[in-house]
């Protein structure tokens, strides 16, 4: 209900650890506010209102708010947590990037950074921007979409292959997912990620337990199957009983079931169309609806 989902006024949060080694994040606020409990609502108001959170989960105890964050292609998981600072009404608000897309994580915290801003009083000199780990990814998508890009589909991509493979290292396998997801939506990058080896990386992708990495590999493979012509040897490939067991486990994530689940859609239309157009044809004339 509406009130698990706020702070109580009478709650204070903890003061900042003592620990010598503790460090806050680059992503950190230091608000003034004689009520503590109203900093973390104001969030959580803004974010619901906006329609940005899922699976919000707020912990009083440790003053903490946790959630994912879907916007088109991208996938993130935030936290932020709330310390009671030396000074007297002054309050250290981190926002911490748990995992999944960098940029998708940035944008939050800009506009939140934003929002608090307007209500607070937010102390100077204390809300540099968050530092991503996906610039050199950023780069390599990049030289990938690039029109006159004369390499051979399997080198433009290789790196990206490489990252999704690497099945011991989910935060790689997350920023590749991320990545293709991206790349999907450019018209040109699509017909690359329709090849043997990128279908092949999605399925290993779709079978990982990670929702940062799972989510954004059913976006593309989603955006790709409503492309004309949907996805080749969708299903020789392993895709199709891939995808059927994802869309029917209890256990998928309602945002990747609603995305794998659009992407067979749109795939059973364009084998349909095309049956119907040989079915046409075989008679001898244009197909009737």
């Amino acid at each position: 209900g509406a009130e698990r989902r706020r702070l109580a006024d009478t709650l204070c949060p903890p003061e900042v650890p003592s620990d010598p080694f503790f460090a806050f994040e680059a992503a950190t606020l230091h608000v003034n506010s004689n009520v503590p409990a109203s900093i973390g609502n104001q969030l959580l108001a803004f974010w619901l209102a906006r329609g940005e959170l899922a699976d919000v989960k707020v912990n009083a105890k440790k003053f903490s708010i946790k959630a994912d964050v879907f916007r088109e292609s991208a996938m993130c998981t935030l936290k932020v947590r709330l310390y009671r600072e030396s000074s007297p009404d002054l309050y250290a608000v981190e926002f911490q990037r748990r995992f999944g897309d960098a940029v998708l994580f940035n944008g939050i915290y800009q506009r939140a950074r934003e929002h608090l801003q307007q209500v607070f009083s937010v102390s100077p000199g204390t809300s540099r921007a968050p530092e991503g780990f996906c610039g050199s990814l950023q780069t390599v998508a990049a030289e990938t979409c690039e029109p006159d890009r004369t390499c051979a589909v399997d080198e433009s991509l290789c790196p990206l292959l490489d990252m999704a493979r690497s099945v011991d290292c989910p935060a790689l396998q997350a920023e590749a997912a991320a990545a293709f997801a991206r790349l999907a939506q450019d018209a040109q990058a699509a017909g690359r990620l329709r090849t043997a080896g990128a279908l092949e990386a999605c399925l290993m992708l779709l079978q990982s337990g990670h929702l940062e990495i799972m989510y954004p590999a059913a976006r593309m493979l989603r955006i790709l199957a409503q492309c004309p012509g949907g996805v080749p040897s969708f299903a020789s490939s392993g895709l199709l009983m891939a995808v059927l067991g994802k869309v029917c486990s209890s256990a998928t994530s309602s945002a990747v079931r609603e995305e794998l689940a659009e992407a067979l859609r749109a795939q059973l239309w364009t084998a349909w169309s095309r049956v119907r157009g040989l079915f046409g044809a075989w008679q001898g004339g244009p197909a009737r609806n």
